[in-house]
């Protein structure tokens, strides 16, 4: 079911872009600089433009605990529909959870979203960005990797450009995720400063928190990463990070990663 799923979600996609090549095309030929959702954990205020199918991916391992986990795939799709309008398709990952005792792994749920640029779709002076993002995770997935309920989320992405080599970026989020207690409200709040190092060559530092209700403890964590443009539509990353509460190397994670703009 899962394979049908995706493969008729790759095909609604293959359809929509050859409309959208079309609507987009005079975009599509300058698109710009190559803005991307990843590595770091805030999103960016920038659409992928119109015509244009941006696929980003990676692989992350992490350790909480006594859980060692590994995220293979974090595929993204992002389909410039028109002008300051994408369409995104999580196909994300195969997990592998190592427990003591009690290894298991499977799919991840798969999620749909859009990101709306409200600065690209009215034209306002582009300092400054910003931009809604609207998604859910779809049941999907394996039982023992993550629940079976649809999970959506919302938040809005702002980035500042101080210099030409140096920005700012920020996301505040609100999520309705699902765990083995049940359905909770979750806040999502994060800042990160991003640096050109070179035409090819950029870092970022960022701290993000969430905010779990009720008995659940907030979370907050500090990482930094590296970019690397090996042309105008293709980018490799690489990224290390801990939460910031206990033992640094008992919620550490690090992974690396790759985006390309078609």
């Amino acid at each position: 079911m899962l394979r049908k799923l995706i493969i008729r979600s790759l095909s609604t996609l293959h359809c929509v872009l050859l409309g959208a090549t079309a609507l987009g095309a005079q975009e599509a030929d300058d698109p710009g600089p190559l803005v991307t959702d990843r590595p770091d954990f805030t999103e960016s205020a920038l659409s992928v433009p119109a015509g244009r199918l941006q696929i980003e991916g990676g692989y992350t391992w992490s350790r909480q605990g006594d859980e060692t986990s590994h995220s293979i795939g974090e595929l993204l799709l992002r389909l410039g529909l028109l002008r300051g309008f994408e369409a995104r398709l999580g196909l994300n990952s195969f997990a592998i959870v190592e427990r003591p005792g009690s290894d298991v792994d499977g799919l991840e749920d798969i999620s749909l979203g859009t990101k709306l640029d409200v600065v690209e779709l009215f034209g306002w002076p582009r300092t400054a960005r910003l931009a809604l993002i609207a998604a859910t995770a779809v049941p999907s997935g394996s039982s023992e990797i993550g629940p079976t309920e649809w999970q959506p989320e919302a938040t809005l992405a702002f980035s500042f450009n101080i210099s030409e080599r140096l920005g700012l970026g920020s996301n505040a989020g609100l999520r309705f995720p699902v765990d083995e207690e049940g359905r909770f409200t979750q806040g999502a709040l994060s800042v990160a400063l991003g640096i050109g190092l070179s035409d090819s060559w950029g870092t970022y530092i960022e701290a993000y928190t969430l905010l779990p209700e009720g008995s659940r403890p907030d979370e907050l964590y500090l990482n930094a990463g590296v970019t690397f443009l090996t042309s105008d539509d293709l980018q490799l990353d690489a990224r290390v990070g801990s939460a910031v509460a206990g033992s640094i190397w008992q919620n550490v994670f690090a992974g690396i990663g790759a985006s390309w703009r078609i």
